[in-house]
Protein backbone atom coordinates (compact mmCIF):
# COMPACT_ATOMS: atom_id res chain seq x y z
CA UNK A 1 0.00 0.00 0.00
CA UNK A 2 1.36 3.39 -1.01
CA UNK A 3 0.70 6.31 1.32
CA UNK A 4 0.75 9.52 -0.74
CA UNK A 5 0.60 13.22 0.01
CA UNK A 6 0.42 16.23 -2.30
CA UNK A 7 -1.83 19.19 -1.53
CA UNK A 8 -1.75 20.48 -5.14
CA UNK A 9 -2.31 17.20 -6.98
CA UNK A 10 -5.54 16.32 -8.77
CA UNK A 11 -4.19 13.41 -10.80
CA UNK A 12 -1.38 10.92 -10.40
CA UNK A 13 0.42 8.24 -12.42
CA UNK A 14 2.43 5.38 -10.90
CA UNK A 15 5.45 3.68 -12.45
CA UNK A 16 7.09 0.54 -11.05
CA UNK A 17 10.19 -0.49 -12.94
CA UNK A 18 9.29 -0.56 -16.62
CA UNK A 19 5.52 -0.67 -16.01
CA UNK A 20 3.53 2.57 -16.00
CA UNK A 21 -0.08 2.57 -14.82
CA UNK A 22 -2.81 4.70 -16.32
CA UNK A 23 -3.23 8.23 -15.02
CA UNK A 24 -5.90 8.40 -12.31
CA UNK A 25 -7.52 10.67 -9.74
CA UNK A 26 -5.14 11.45 -6.89
CA UNK A 27 -5.61 9.32 -3.77
CA UNK A 28 -3.79 9.44 -0.47
CA UNK A 29 -3.67 5.64 -0.34
CA UNK A 30 -3.13 3.23 -3.24
CA UNK A 31 -2.78 -0.56 -3.37
CA UNK A 32 -0.13 -1.58 -5.89
CA UNK A 33 0.72 -5.10 -7.08
CA UNK A 34 4.46 -5.33 -7.61
CA UNK A 35 6.16 -7.26 -10.41
CA UNK A 36 6.80 -10.86 -9.40
CA UNK A 37 10.62 -10.98 -9.33
CA UNK A 38 12.17 -10.73 -5.87
CA UNK A 39 14.51 -7.84 -5.14
CA UNK A 40 14.51 -4.07 -4.90
CA UNK A 41 11.63 -2.29 -6.66
CA UNK A 42 11.69 1.37 -7.66
CA UNK A 43 8.34 3.18 -7.58
CA UNK A 44 7.80 6.64 -9.01
CA UNK A 45 4.59 8.64 -8.60
CA UNK A 46 4.03 11.55 -10.99
CA UNK A 47 1.56 14.23 -9.87
CA UNK A 48 -0.54 16.61 -11.99
CA UNK A 49 -2.65 19.63 -11.09
CA UNK A 50 -6.27 20.26 -12.16
CA UNK A 51 -5.09 21.59 -15.53
CA UNK A 52 -2.99 18.42 -16.05
CA UNK A 53 0.24 20.32 -15.59
CA UNK A 54 3.03 18.14 -14.11
CA UNK A 55 4.04 18.66 -10.51
CA UNK A 56 7.26 17.36 -8.85
CA UNK A 57 7.23 13.56 -8.74
CA UNK A 58 8.43 11.35 -5.89
CA UNK A 59 10.44 8.12 -6.02
CA UNK A 60 10.99 5.43 -3.40
CA UNK A 61 12.19 1.84 -3.22
CA UNK A 62 10.88 -1.31 -1.60
CA UNK A 63 12.34 -4.82 -1.36
CA UNK A 64 10.10 -7.70 -2.44
CA UNK A 65 11.12 -10.81 -0.52
CA UNK A 66 8.98 -13.90 -0.99
CA UNK A 67 11.69 -16.61 -1.04
CA UNK A 68 14.17 -17.74 1.60
CA UNK A 69 17.07 -19.80 0.30
CA UNK A 70 20.64 -20.70 1.17
CA UNK A 71 23.76 -20.86 -0.95
CA UNK A 72 25.77 -22.84 1.63
CA UNK A 73 25.40 -24.49 5.05
CA UNK A 74 28.53 -26.16 6.41
CA UNK A 75 30.10 -27.62 9.56
CA UNK A 76 33.87 -27.39 10.06
CA UNK A 77 36.70 -27.92 12.53
CA UNK A 78 35.54 -30.49 15.10
CA UNK A 79 36.22 -34.20 15.39
CA UNK A 80 36.77 -34.81 19.12
CA UNK A 81 36.31 -33.37 22.61
CA UNK A 82 37.94 -29.94 23.00
CA UNK A 83 37.63 -29.00 19.34
CA UNK A 84 35.78 -25.90 18.12
CA UNK A 85 32.91 -26.56 15.73
CA UNK A 86 32.31 -23.70 13.28
CA UNK A 87 28.84 -23.42 11.74
CA UNK A 88 28.27 -21.28 8.64
CA UNK A 89 24.90 -20.58 6.99
CA UNK A 90 24.78 -18.22 4.00
CA UNK A 91 21.28 -16.99 3.13
CA UNK A 92 22.36 -13.74 1.49
CA UNK A 93 20.09 -11.49 3.56
CA UNK A 94 20.32 -9.75 6.93
CA UNK A 95 17.99 -9.44 9.93
CA UNK A 96 16.91 -13.09 9.98
CA UNK A 97 16.55 -15.36 13.01
CA UNK A 98 18.40 -18.65 12.58
CA UNK A 99 18.56 -21.61 14.97
CA UNK A 100 20.63 -24.76 14.48
CA UNK A 101 20.20 -28.24 15.95
CA UNK A 102 22.46 -31.31 15.82
CA UNK A 103 20.87 -34.43 17.23
CA UNK A 104 22.73 -35.62 20.33
CA UNK A 105 24.77 -32.42 20.63
CA UNK A 106 22.52 -29.35 21.00
CA UNK A 107 19.10 -28.06 20.03
CA UNK A 108 17.93 -24.65 18.73
CA UNK A 109 21.24 -22.84 19.21
CA UNK A 110 21.06 -19.37 17.67
CA UNK A 111 23.58 -18.43 15.01
CA UNK A 112 24.07 -14.75 14.24
CA UNK A 113 25.14 -12.21 11.63
CA UNK A 114 26.33 -9.64 14.17
CA UNK A 115 30.11 -10.05 14.17
CA UNK A 116 30.04 -11.91 17.52
CA UNK A 117 30.17 -15.50 18.83
CA UNK A 118 32.21 -16.68 15.85
CA UNK A 119 30.53 -14.58 13.15
CA UNK A 120 33.28 -13.16 10.94
CA UNK A 121 31.55 -10.08 9.50
CA UNK A 122 28.39 -8.37 10.70
CA UNK A 123 25.46 -7.79 8.33
CA UNK A 124 26.83 -9.72 5.35
CA UNK A 125 24.00 -12.26 5.16
CA UNK A 126 26.24 -15.05 6.49
CA UNK A 127 25.23 -16.45 9.88
CA UNK A 128 27.94 -18.13 11.95
CA UNK A 129 28.63 -19.61 15.38
CA UNK A 130 31.59 -21.32 17.03
CA UNK A 131 30.74 -24.06 19.54
CA UNK A 132 33.33 -25.87 21.69
CA UNK A 133 32.84 -29.63 22.13
CA UNK A 134 33.02 -30.04 25.92
CA UNK A 135 31.98 -33.68 26.34
CA UNK A 136 33.25 -36.93 24.80
CA UNK A 137 30.41 -37.32 22.33
CA UNK A 138 30.36 -40.19 19.85
CA UNK A 139 28.14 -39.24 16.93
CA UNK A 140 27.82 -38.59 13.22
CA UNK A 141 25.04 -36.21 12.18
CA UNK A 142 24.06 -33.36 9.90
CA UNK A 143 22.83 -30.04 11.25
CA UNK A 144 19.34 -28.65 10.75
CA UNK A 145 18.72 -24.89 10.56
CA UNK A 146 15.33 -23.25 11.14
CA UNK A 147 15.26 -19.74 9.68
CA UNK A 148 12.71 -16.90 9.65
CA UNK A 149 13.68 -13.83 7.64
CA UNK A 150 12.57 -10.21 8.05
CA UNK A 151 9.64 -10.78 5.66
CA UNK A 152 8.46 -13.74 7.81
CA UNK A 153 9.44 -16.30 5.18
CA UNK A 154 10.32 -19.58 6.89
CA UNK A 155 12.59 -22.40 5.75
CA UNK A 156 14.41 -25.46 7.07
CA UNK A 157 17.88 -26.27 5.73
CA UNK A 158 20.11 -29.35 6.16
CA UNK A 159 23.88 -28.92 6.24
CA UNK A 160 25.76 -30.16 3.18
CA UNK A 161 28.16 -32.15 5.35
CA UNK A 162 27.98 -33.97 8.67
CA UNK A 163 29.98 -33.72 11.88
CA UNK A 164 31.69 -36.91 13.08
CA UNK A 165 32.88 -36.91 16.70
CA UNK A 166 35.03 -39.61 18.30
CA UNK A 167 36.81 -39.24 21.63
CA UNK A 168 38.98 -41.78 23.44
CA UNK A 169 37.79 -42.20 27.05
CA UNK A 170 39.97 -40.80 29.82
CA UNK A 171 40.87 -43.16 32.68
CA UNK A 172 41.47 -41.58 36.06
CA UNK A 173 41.29 -42.23 39.80
CA UNK A 174 42.88 -45.68 39.56
CA UNK A 175 42.82 -47.54 42.89
CA UNK A 176 44.47 -50.91 43.56
CA UNK A 177 43.77 -52.94 46.69
CA UNK A 178 45.50 -56.28 47.24
CA UNK A 179 45.41 -58.96 49.92
CA UNK A 180 48.39 -61.33 49.94
CA UNK A 181 46.71 -63.72 52.37
CA UNK A 182 43.68 -64.27 50.16
CA UNK A 183 45.62 -63.68 46.92
CA UNK A 184 42.97 -61.22 45.78
CA UNK A 185 43.40 -57.84 44.14
CA UNK A 186 40.75 -55.21 43.41
CA UNK A 187 41.31 -52.61 40.69
CA UNK A 188 38.87 -49.68 40.33
CA UNK A 189 38.91 -46.60 38.12
CA UNK A 190 36.62 -44.01 36.59
CA UNK A 191 36.18 -42.76 33.03
CA UNK A 192 34.67 -39.56 31.65
CA UNK A 193 32.04 -41.49 29.65
CA UNK A 194 30.26 -44.86 29.70
CA UNK A 195 32.61 -47.43 28.18
CA UNK A 196 33.41 -51.12 27.95
CA UNK A 197 36.61 -51.81 29.91
CA UNK A 198 39.00 -54.73 30.37
CA UNK A 199 42.06 -55.35 32.56
CA UNK A 200 45.09 -57.35 31.40
CA UNK A 201 47.25 -59.00 34.06
CA UNK A 202 49.66 -61.92 34.51
CA UNK A 203 52.37 -63.39 36.74
CA UNK A 204 55.35 -62.66 34.47
CA UNK A 205 56.79 -59.21 34.10
CA UNK A 206 59.90 -57.84 32.48
CA UNK A 207 61.91 -55.58 34.74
Amino acid sequence: TLELGNTEATYMQITEGSTTCEKEIFKTSKNLTLSSDNGEKTITVAFFDSDDNPLPSVTDTIILDTVLQTSSFTLEGASTKGDALHITLNIGETDANAYVSISGLFSDMQISDNGQFGDTTANDGIYERTYTILSPYELEANATANVIDRADNEAIFISSNSIELQTQPTIKSVNILSDVATQQMTVSFTTDEPTVSSISYGDSFTT
